[in-house]
């Protein structure tokens, strides 16, 4: 007799019960604890299985009372902690649905233990201020938090031995002026704070710190330090700025210099104002990166200038290092000057090359130029005479000026509609070139006050009669200006 074995509870076509799905949850050292918590940005995976089917996805929650479906296997999160703390404890809870709809009545449970790492922050090292900086200066850093830049509260920033004095929480630059400019030893500093970024790195969202930060020291050594705080408490290492001597200013008049000749140009003006008894501050633009940096001219610039009621700047063919004119980039931070009650008197070497689209048309007495083409060009040469303008009787009786040397390629102007005519130097001609005759012209305010003073050609080209330069120079800072 052959025995048989079988199952009399199950018939034929009737369907098993659906198995439930199991999940699990992973996370990379889940054992460390206290001081060796994990930071705040946490990578968790798991994983389900379902014995008679298939999974489609899972639900996620921090207190089993509330989920959050997901199809992934895997997340990143970012977790942020409470102020005052910087450390927690994460419950986390994930259950695994299958393709009936069934759902894990056990969900995997792994508590994750965290702990805010404290934020970082270091000065931009090509934008320090250089070994002797001019009375103002500007600073950017970067700031970096592993936990979020929103978890980020406050950046300080001390000056030398002074206090620490907090920032806005969005600033990643400051301005710097002192006080009192013409002060000696350590004196307050008034604090612009802004944001700002690459490549343009214009000034935005600026406001003046209502803050005291003493602390500065003019005609002496500086030390900038800045640190930042994040939302828990915890402080970054303070970076250190370069170590650098801050001049104070002497006098209300800027002499400017844009020019690669440097001594022997800087020379003739020296002596033409020495020779009336003129005190000036003098600046080198040069050795202030001014032709590799737009931050110079956006942060430091304008400040600078607003700090002189008159102000000269002489430079010749220097351009950005984009090509532009060195001038032209100069010319924004000017205006804002001139906006702001300055006054300004520039020679420079405009060319024949100089095209009529460039910015300088719109914002100096220039209309425009007669373009070089080929060899239809301008010339002076020694011995030429450049006269003020007989018809504007404001100016007339201004001593005429001596070119002492051949200058090729030159770029006499048309003027501009709201400009005065100046100075006249008909140039000699070569080929077909006809253009005018103005080197030199003004604008006035809207009270009629002269205030921006300009030469097409480099005045200590036109020093054959060292006296008539000194005269006009002088009569143009001590008269045109006095108002």
């Amino acid at each position: 007799m052959i025995a048989f074995a079988g199952s009399l509870g199950c018939d034929k076509g009737e369907p098993l019960p659906n198995n439930l799905p199991d999940t699990s949850i992973f996370l990379d050292k889940i054992e460390l604890t206290g001081e060796d918590r994990l930071t705040s940005v946490v990578a968790v995976f798991w994983s389900g299985t379902d014995n008679d089917g298939y999974i489609k996805g899972f639900e996620i929650s921090f207190d089993q009372q509330n989920w959050s479906f997901t199809s992934e296997y895997d997340t990143i999160f970012r977790f942020v902690l409470d102020g005052g703390t910087d450390t927690a404890d994460i419950d986390l809870y994930v259950r695994a649905i299958d393709n009936m709809d069934f759902v894990d009545e056990t969900p995997a449970y792994l508590r994750i233990p965290i702990k805010n790492t404290p934020p970082d922050i270091d000065f931009l090292d090509d934008f320090q201020p250089v070994d002797s900086t001019n009375t103002v200066f500007s600073l950017i850093w970067n700031t970096t938090d592993l936990d979020g830049d929103e978890t980020l509260d406050s950046t300080y920033v001390k000056f030398n031995d002074g206090p620490w004095v907090a920032l806005g929480r969005n600033a990643n630059a400051i301005r710097v002026v002192p006080e009192d400019p013409t002060a000696s030893g350590p004196i307050n500093a008034v604090v612009f704070s802004c944001f700002t970024s690459e490549p343009t790195y214009t000034v935005n969202f600026e406001e003046q710190e209502s803050g005291q930060f003493p602390g500065l020291v003019l005609e002496g050594m500086n030390t900038v330090y800045v640190k930042v705080r994040d939302k828990a408490g915890a402080e970054s290492d303070p970076d250190t700025s370069s170590i650098f001597f801050l001049k104070r200013k002497t006098t209300d008049f800027l002499m400017m210099e844009s020019h690669t000749l440097g001594n022997s140009v800087r020379q003739v003006y020296i002596d033409a104002f020495n020779s009336q008894g003129r005190q000036f501050d003098f600046i080198n633009l040069l050795e202030n990166d001014a032709a590799e940096d737009i931050r110079y001219w956006n942060f430091n610039f304008l400040l600078l200038l607003e700090l002189y009621d008159r102000s000269f700047w002489y430079g010749s063919q220097e351009t950005f290092n984009s090509g532009v004119p060195l001038l032209e980039i100069g010319m924004f931070p000017v205006v804002g000057y001139l906006n702001e009650g300055g006054k300004i008197l520039i020679s420079t070497y405009i060319t024949g090359d100089l095209e009529n689209t460039s910015a300088l048309f719109n914002l100096t007495p220039m209309d425009s130029i007669e373009e070089r083409s080929g060899t239809n060009q301008a010339r002076y040469f020694t011995g030429d005479i450049a006269w003020a303008d007989s018809s504007n009787q404001d100016i007339s009786d201004y001593p005429s000026l001596v070119c002492s040397s051949t200058i090729l390629n030159v770029g006499p102007f048309y003027i501009n509609p709201q400009a005065s005519k100046f100075y006249i130097a008909p140039a000699t001609p070569t080929g077909n070139w006809d253009g005018p005759d103005n080197v030199g012209a003004y604008f006035s305010n809207l009270d009629g006050n002269p205030n921006f003073f300009f030469f097409s050609i480099e005045l200590h080209l036109f020093n054959g009669d060292n006296n008539a330069l000194s005269t006009m120079l002088n009569r143009v800072i001590d008269e045109e200006f006095n108002w």
